[in-house]
């Protein structure tokens, strides 16, 4: 098997290309696997999974949650459904699904409140050309920043984040999320394997991680995603070494959203990174993947 990548986001949430799309596109790359995990929806899991049938293509439908962790704050959990029935993954009546919509529900929420935040700043914007340009789907950040972009407020999406919609900055307004212990039992009761994402974003020292993930794995953390485009190569190999101590899998994708200021493509980047099945052995395994 090649080039894998487990971490790509659609318009279902802030992502600039359809479910179609960026599977039609795996397939153009052949890509051995490919997962969707849009932000805190199953929304485009449907058509992506439709169309990856069509074309042979390996797909894994997946998500990733905004979740708390105790004193540390917001990060984000992916979680893996590989083995999931399409129809029972994305009703909204289970469990899952009613965190999935509790979730959004925080973000509806708080959507008006950075408006109101970004007008005191002298930034003002309509929520209806935010709703206008998120299409219909999951209402998020970036859609705010491409709105702010083209009244001319900025430059690009990550002046946006940098100036104001980043944590701590005058735009930034906090959401309602899960616990992650929470998320980590509902995505194991639901049939699936939950992983920690990107821990980059996670400011702590390696000592202090390895016991953050220590926790979680009693907790019932399936992985850790080691393999990842801002994981300088000495962090990368700590991850990998932590994770086969502790026993969890590790995982690995590009984090693909298509915005042009990020230097970054399905399946790998231009500065060289890129996620090779037998990087990922113990995961694929655990799906039932044949390596």
């Amino acid at each position: 098997m090649g080039i894998v990548d487990l971490h790509i986001h659609s318009t279902a949430s802030d992502g600039t290309q359809t479910p179609s799309e960026l599977v039609q596109a795996a397939y153009s790359k052949n890509l051995s696997v490919m997962s969707l995990t849009d932000h805190d929806t199953f929304d485009g899991i449907p058509e992506a999974a439709a169309v990856a049938e069509e074309l042979k293509q390996i797909f894994i439908p997946g998500i990733e949650f905004s979740v708390d962790i105790e004193d540390l704050g917001s990060v984000h959990l992916l979680g893996y459904f590989p083995d999931s029935d399409i129809d029972v993954l994305t009703d909204p009546d289970t469990p899952l699904g009613k965190a999935v919509s509790f979730i959004i529900g925080g973000r509806d929420r708080r959507n008006p409140k950075i408006i109101e935040n970004l007008a005191e700043c002298g930034i003002h914007i309509e929520m209806e050309d935010v709703k206008r340009i998120a299409g219909g789907e999951v209402v998020g950040r970036p859609h705010i920043a491409q709105a702010m972009r083209e009244a001319g407020y900025v430059k690009d999406n990550r002046e946006a984040f940098d100036r104001y919609l980043a944590k701590s900055k005058p735009g930034y307004a906090d959401r309602d999320r899960l616990p992650i212990k929470e998320a980590i039992n509902l995505i194991n009761q639901s049939g699936g394997y939950p992983v920690l994402a990107h821990p980059y974003y996670i400011k702590l020292e390696k000592t202090e991680l390895e016991k953050v993930l220590r926790e979680f794995r009693w907790g019932g953390l399936a992985g850790v995603e080691a393999h990842y485009p801002r994981h300088t190569s000495d962090f990368t190999n700590w991850l990998v070494n932590t994770a086969h101590k502790l026993g969890l899998v590790v995982t690995g994708g590009t984090d693909y959203h298509g915005l042009k200021e990020y230097p970054v493509s399905i399946g790998g980047s231009s500065d060289g990174f890129y996620v090779t099945a037998e990087m990922i052995t113990d995961f694929l395994e655990l799906c039932s993947i044949p390596i």
